[in-house]
């Protein structure tokens, strides 16, 4: 009888390791990309620096109040945070062996140089992001909510 206990007992306790796997982590730069909205939590100069928010344009700024959804069929749209309405769309291409990101989005079109891409952060590299009313380079540095 303690045989068949301890034995059950070790089923059940191998049974339930085998039965939580996690979910598959995507691989390729696409995956990634597409598997969670992103959120742009700060700019920096090319530095790291971060840059203020209210010294940057009105049309970075309102990123702030957005997540970004890059979708499989390589269509792209901008959530509005408070409310879940779709604020804008556009494409999205991964492009030069997965190095630079071509965006078609109004207010945020641009080939961006992919500093960083991992499962928890996508960082972006704009040349021409407006800083105190004159244009230089940044990074756009994305996580997950």
């Amino acid at each position: 009888m303690t045989k068949k206990l301890i034995f059950g007992l070790f089923s059940l306790i191998l049974l339930s390791f085998t039965s939580c796997k996690k979910d598959p982590e995507p691989t390729t730069k696409a995956d990634i990309i597409v598997n969670k909205p992103w959120k742009l939590t700060r700019v920096t100069d090319t530095n790291g620096t971060t840059i203020v928010e209210s010294r940057l344009g009105v049309a970075t700024q309102a990123i702030f109040g957005m997540t970004i959804e890059f979708l499989s069929n390589n269509r792209v749209r901008a959530v509005d945070l408070k409310s879940g309405q779709v604020l804008n769309g556009g494409t999205w291409y991964l492009k030069d062996d997965d190095t630079n990101m071509s965006i078609e989005v109004v207010g945020f079109t641009g080939n961006f140089k992919v500093i960083q891409l991992t499962t928890t952060a996508l960082i972006l590299q704009q040349s021409n992001v407006p800083v105190d009313g004159k244009q230089q380079a940044a990074n756009l540095e994305f996580g997950h909510e």
